[in-house]
């Protein structure tokens, strides 16, 4: 008999920039799976605030402390990317009914291009329910306080670039 295979998750998203909701869910796949990769969408329809370099050093930086973490950039179908890494999972954060409608379509979608590859979503703890990307760029470039929607680590570098713009 062999050894059991490792079981590893594709986390993707545009993460502009890296939230705390972002590093909850993380946090909590990186405790059910082997591995987990956090893809970084490198292209689509987002125009990110962000360059693909800044976010994926902030998604290190926040999970520094996770050693079966990996991040990457991609350019591709999400479900091409886990094909090329080798993902069986491809992990989903829900902070709301809006967010599960629009993602069980998204489901539906990647099911019939990828059957093979298995969606799991994981809902976001309560009080990080209201954390979005868009949120913080409007907090941060109006100089509000970032402190409970980002990483402490991150807080310096973003409120920084924000102050540069």
């Amino acid at each position: 008999m062999g050894s059991p295979q490792k079981i590893c998750a594709l986390y993707p998203g545009s993460f502009d920039p890296f939230t705390l909701g972002h590093l909850d869910i993380v946090t909590r796949a990186s405790k059910i799976f082997d591995q987990v990769i956090i893809g970084i969408g490198a292209s689509g329809v987002k125009k990110p605030f962000f360059n693909v370099d800044e976010r994926i050093a902030m998604a290190q930086l926040a999970t520094q402390n996770l050693s079966n973490i990996e991040v990457h950039a991609f350019k591709s179908l999400a479900v091409e990317f886990a094909r090329k890494v080798k993902a069986q999972v491809i992990l989903r954060g829900i902070r709301s009914e809006l967010d599960y409608q629009y993602e069980m379509q998204l489901t539906f979608i990647n099911k019939k291009l990828a059957p093979e590859i298995d969606i799991m979503f994981l809902p976001t703890k309560q009080e990080l329910c209201e954390i979005s990307s868009t949120y913080i760029k409007e907090i941060a470039s109006y100089g509000g306080d970032l402190t409970g929607f980002l990483p402490q680590v991150l807080i310096p570098q973003i409120t920084q670039r924000f102050l540069e713009d």
